[in-house]
């Protein structure tokens, strides 16, 4: 799940792409990064080609190597920023810190629902994930920005749990969000009313993971 939303994304983060500066470059990486949008949605990544990219932008394959220098570049990006999107979302959930273990509960079910929803409906994102475990770079994105995931949410919730067991509040949440990932692409593979039910059954086993390590003074309502 799902950076950080305070802090744009650039592509200059990956090795070999240019960051646009002018406004016309921006205008162009834009285009590019629509274009590849929508051939993914159409056809999907795995036939995507930079020559085809460039027609639907309507721009030179010669232009479109001034910003990306191949098809993973490409992907790349969008990558991060739909995990920019997706810890958009979460930062959006702890603007107000849980102070119940209801309330706890209810964060990570929302955060599992709203997860799941965002793959759901944008194929785009779908696509792209869905094919994480066999690109290493989006792996490596993936897995970095699940650290600083966990990293963002524990000092919003550490004051529901016994200070002794801090360490393992910090590696449930770092286990439970890996697991998300995990669990919302088997959903995707099943049909809408089938996935929800995976869902349902991996935000209970989120939620009892926790129990063993609330403070006996943490509100339960």
């Amino acid at each position: 799940m799902p950076t950080h939303a305070k802090t744009p994304v650039k592509a200059a983060s990956q090795e070999g792409i240019r960051a646009p500066s002018q406004k016309r470059s921006v205008e162009r990486v834009e285009a590019i990064l629509k274009a590849a949008r929508t051939l993914i949605a159409a056809k999907g990544s795995a036939g995507l080609k930079i020559q085809d990219i460039a027609a639907e932008a309507g721009i030179t394959a010669g232009s479109m190597y001034q910003y990306f220098p191949n098809k993973a570049a490409i992907l790349q990006t969008l990558g991060e920023r739909y995990l920019g999107q997706t810890a958009g979302m979460i930062e959006a959930k702890l603007q107000s810190a849980p102070q119940s273990r209801t309330a706890f509960h209810e964060l990570l079910a929302q955060m599992f629902d709203q997860y799941y929803a965002l793959h759901r409906q944008d194929p785009v994102m779908r696509d792209i994930w869905m094919g994480t475990h066999a690109d290493k770079s989006l792996q490596a994105m993936d897995d970095a920005d699940t650290r600083r995931n966990a990293e963002m949410i524990f000092p919003q919730v550490r004051h529901l749990f016994a200070k002794t067991h801090w360490p393992d509040v910090q590696r449930a949440l770092l286990l439970v969000l890996s697991l998300s990932g995990t669990t919302v692409r088997l959903a995707l593979t099943q049909t809408k009313s089938d996935g929800q039910k995976t869902i349902d059954m991996a935000k209970h086993m989120a939620q009892s993971l926790f129990d063993p390590y609330f403070d006996d003074r943490a509100p339960r309502e």
